[in-house]
């Protein structure tokens, strides 16, 4: 069943360009002429742009023949960013291959097409893709087409590629980060490093208030000290809940990149599925993955 799939990817399709039809109707005028005067020199003509027609259709479908595509990963971007995804064109043939266009299918918003003049052995490209909407998007055949050298022909073919897009909710949103259950009631102790200020929530001890910077600011800050913000943190969907479920959304991941950036581990609760407590860069994508997937029927 996959070598059939695998068959049918690589399999090559070929049409007339506009000039390949202006070329056919040139070849239909001569034999007109020639049939209405009676004229061997226009058959013998006509047969042979007949020739290099032929010609030119093979010498197009031969040039991708041998080109292999090769991409594969998981690539991340906000609602509305364009990925770039790397891929490498690979001529497996002896000869190189010429006027080679590669893009991807129709589907993904904003992909740009890429152009090789000539490809020899192997060559690494980027590709420019978008997907408005936020989901899970999954990128498995890669067009490479050609009009050959002679330009009457475009021929192209699928190849087979295996790469995820993952198209997380737009980070936005002003609710300070919840507080870590262990932050309740705790104080800096000596010697602990002053990073900044954050918004005042219910349960701060009031001692860590910083009274002179309301006084300047008329706003409630506290203070943030490098050990304590290292402490766990549960970002839960109740915590974020809004009656749009994609301004939701968009605070958790709010939430979710800042708690990657301060390097505090943080476990996510959403509806009817939730991520263990953990950091790094692997939890980071996988807190991601799960805000890209949610769906609204399970909210």
């Amino acid at each position: 069943m996959e070598w059939k799939f695998i068959q049918q990817v690589h399999k090559p399709y070929i049409v007339p360009t506009f000039y390949g039809l202006a070329y056919a109707l040139l070849i239909m005028n001569i034999f007109a002429l020639g049939y209405f005067r009676s004229n061997a020199p226009f058959h013998t003509v006509g047969l042979t742009l007949i020739i290099l027609g032929l010609v030119a259709m093979v010498h197009s479908n031969s040039n991708i023949q041998w080109v292999r595509m090769t991409g594969r990963g998981r690539f991340f971007a906000e609602e509305g960013q364009d990925f770039s995804v790397p891929l490498e064109a690979k001529n497996l043939g002896t000869d190189s291959r010429y006027n080679i266009l590669i893009d991807a299918p129709k589907h993904l918003t904003g992909s740009l097409s890429r152009a090789l003049p000539e490809l020899r052995t192997s060559e690494l490209l980027t590709l420019s893709l978008q997907k408005k909407h936020r989901g899970i998007y999954a990128l498995d055949r890669i067009r490479v087409a050609s009009r050959g050298i002679f330009g009457l022909f475009y021929a192209w073919k699928w190849a087979p590629v295996d790469i995820e897009l993952i198209v997380y909710p737009k980070p936005r949103g002003d609710a300070p980060l919840p507080i870590a259950p262990e932050e309740q009631g705790q104080e800096p102790r000596p010697g602990d490093e002053f990073v900044g200020h954050r918004n005042f929530q219910s349960g701060f001890p009031m001692k860590r208030i910083d009274w002179k910077a309301f006084a300047r600011s008329e706003r409630l800050l506290v203070k943030e000290f490098q050990e304590l913000m290292a402490q766990p943190i549960v970002i839960s969907f109740q915590d974020a809940s809004d009656s749009d479920t994609e301004r939701t959304l968009q605070q958790l991941c709010a939430w979710v990149l800042q708690a990657a950036r301060e390097g505090r581990p943080f476990r996510l609760i959403l509806p009817h599925n939730s991520l263990a407590m953990g950091s790094g860069q692997e939890h980071l994508e996988a807190a991601l993955t799960l805000l890209a997937a949610h769906s609204e029927t399970f909210s």
